[in-house]
């Protein structure tokens, strides 16, 4: 009786441990996207459970995953280990969790999304996902992040060059803020002068000319300061050079 009793505890662990779902989430490509939403997305995801079922993506603003609060992506593809879908629209540019929920209901890990501005640019992007998530990123925890370390959470190598300032194949929390903090004065005025072209540069020196006119009036020794021909000029003004 006992050992019945036993057999058919053993049975039912066996079977509600087979019944579990292990959902891993591991990559979401791109990683940014406007916070506008509209974004295609693929996300590689592995099931270990038979059948395989369906999964939903969510993007949480903080780390309590939550499906009913969360902002629910809309699904292209649904095979499900390779997963398609387009990002919902958020209230604001920030760095978001994204997540699978199974149709057992069991929930993925969850990998940084970066929701962005529209003016930003992917160096910036990229800089505010290390930012808000530096420790997770730095898998070592030598206080620095390495090229390999930013490909997990899906920078490419030109992007992790254009913020690696000193070029030595590490990332700083000063390189990063360098990043965030966005060009300075002088190197936005040196990249308009750099876009300017010969025609540019010429009409910018007639609008300061005239700019000058405006302010100071003619210039010393012209007879006609508007511009006006001779015989354009009315009576009054011919009687009163």
């Amino acid at each position: 009786m006992w050992s019945l009793a036993l057999a058919v505890g053993l049975c039912l662990a066996s079977g509600s441990a087979m019944a579990g779902t292990d959902v891993v989430l591991n990559s979401v490509t791109p990683n940014t996207g406007s916070f506008l939403g509209g974004t295609p997305v693929s996300l590689d995801v592995t099931v270990n459970t038979t059948p395989l079922g369906t999964v939903e993506v969510f993007f949480s603003a903080d780390t309590n995953l939550n499906p009913a609060g969360d902002e629910e992506a809309v699904l292209t593809d649904n095979s499900p280990s390779t997963v398609g879908a387009i990002t919902p629209a958020v209230n604001a540019p920030g760095v978001f969790n994204v997540y699978v929920r199974h149709s057992s209901g069991a929930l993925s890990n969850s990998l940084p999304f970066t929701f962005t501005d529209e003016d930003e640019t992917e160096e910036e992007a990229a800089a505010r996902t290390l930012d808000d998530n530096f420790e997770f990123v730095d898998e070592d925890n030598n206080g620095t992040i390495d090229e390999e370390e930013a490909a997990e959470v899906g920078i490419d190598a030109a992007t992790f060059d254009a913020l690696d300032d000193n070029g030595d194949g590490e990332l700083t929390q000063a390189e990063i803020d360098n990043a965030l903090a966005g060009p300075s004065c002088f190197e936005r005025i040196a990249d308009l002068l750099g876009s300017l072209t010969i025609v540019g540069i010429l009409a910018f020196l007639l609008s300061l000319l005239d700019r000058f006119r405006l302010f100071f009036g003619p210039f010393p020794g012209n007879p006609n300061p508007g511009g006006v021909e001779g015989d354009e000029l009315n009576e009054d003004e011919l009687e009163n050079p």
